[in-house]
């Protein structure tokens, strides 16, 4: 609704200081999935990779310097998740916390970033201890990892995975996590709308 003498409009801001946590499993790849977008967002980011798998991220960190990230920009904590992990989710510096991992420490994400009311987004791996009759997992030679594939009713289901010569997101529903990463979902997620309403006088 129209106010005389003020203009209302909305933009995209950098959702701001964002904390990264990364499992050991394809670690450069996962990295990579929420650096590129945090950066391009315009955000701060604070990496903490598996202490198992340090040294890709520390790669990455030094590539990121050669070619002029601002230092301070990509800043990389190694150390534990009970360590380093916990504290990046509870700090009150950082306005959004991105998680790859367990279901388990997915949780402890959410809550920590629930009672700071930051965004979180957390990808985890859903694994029920029983698999339904109707969704029985087959193994699809190729590419494809056999964990991705579902057959129901005579088809074959593809979720969570990836697939050569298809690009689309990556991320959760339900109990495999909130969020999206890849493709403009990526980006999103590391963005915030702000409405402004200014005086035209």
């Amino acid at each position: 609704m129209a106010t005389e003498g003020f203009k209302s409009s909305t933009r995209l801001e950098p959702a701001g200081v964002v904390g990264l946590i990364v499992p050991w499993d394809f670690p450069f790849v996962t990295s990579a999935w929420k650096v590129a977008p945090a950066l391009a967002a315009g955000c701060t980011i604070v990496l903490k990779p598996s202490e198992v798998t340090p040294l890709v991220e520390l790669e990455l960190g030094g590539i990121a310097q050669a070619v002029g990230v601002p230092h301070g920009v990509l800043n990389i904590v190694n150390g534990t998740g009970a360590a380093v992990g916990s504290v990046i989710a509870d700090h009150p510096g950082i306005d959004k916390v991105s998680f790859t991992g367990s279901n388990r420490v997915g949780e402890l994400v959410m809550r920590s970033a629930a009672r700071q009311i930051k965004s979180g987004c957390v990808s985890v791996r859903s694994r029920p201890k029983r698999k339904p009759s109707s969704w029985p997992t087959t193994a699809i030679s190729g590419s494809r990892p056999a964990s991705c594939a579902a057959i129901r009713n005579g088809r074959t289901a593809w979720r969570e995975c990836w697939m050569q010569g298809i690009s689309g997101s990556r991320g959760g529903f339900k109990r495999s996590g909130i969020g999206r990463e890849l493709g403009p979902w990526g980006l999103d997620a590391y963005l915030e709308v702000k409405h402004v309403t200014r005086p035209t006088a």
